[in-house]
């Protein structure tokens, strides 16, 4: 549709400098008989494109505004959620959970928070402690294998160390 409002008014106005030529040059009549109603065409033709052009510009300025309201409200949910994670697990584990890092006695389900679930788990029952190793971080190797980049070592709950790959 644009095109062809662009080719109108293209015709439109070489009609009307066609119309005004005979009429000023020419000393015809004729010429300002055409050329006024050419005229006319050719600057109603202009307010489709200007209002598409206005439109436009208004649906790119809301889209902008929506995806600036958006991550302002996802900047405060993680603020609020990391405030919330501080609130439960303590203030000894706010750096770590600030910079989503280990540290030494975090508890098991705190490591799932910052981390999301376990993609792999081995686990070791005695009669007196559970150890768990827990592999974090997927990640595709060179021939399809998955391969972790965190492996955590977990007993009773507690972290007591971790291996990064």
């Amino acid at each position: 549709m644009g095109k062809i409002i662009l080719v109108l008014r293209i015709f439109f106005g070489f009609l009307t400098l066609l119309a005004i030529y005979m009429a000023w040059f020419e000393s015809d009549p004729a010429g300002w008989g055409i050329g006024v109603p050419c005229l006319i065409i050719f600057l109603l033709l202009g307010i489709p494109a200007r209002r598409a052009k206005k439109r436009k510009e208004e649906e790119r300025l809301k889209v902008e505004a929506q995806e600036k309201q958006l991550a302002e409200h996802l900047e405060q949910k993680t603020k609020d959620n990391l405030e919330n994670l501080v609130t439960t697990y303590g203030e000894e584990f706010r750096d770590s959970i600030v910079n989503s890092s280990l540290k030494l006695d975090m508890p098991e389900k705190l490591v799932d928070e910052l981390f999301g679930q376990p993609g792999e788990t081995r686990e070791s029952v005695t009669k007196t402690k559970t150890k768990k190793t827990n592999s974090y971080l997927p990640e595709k190797g060179s021939r399809g294998a998955i391969k972790y980049q965190l492996e955590v070592k977990i007993e009773n709950g507690i972290v007591t160390g971790w291996k990064n790959k």
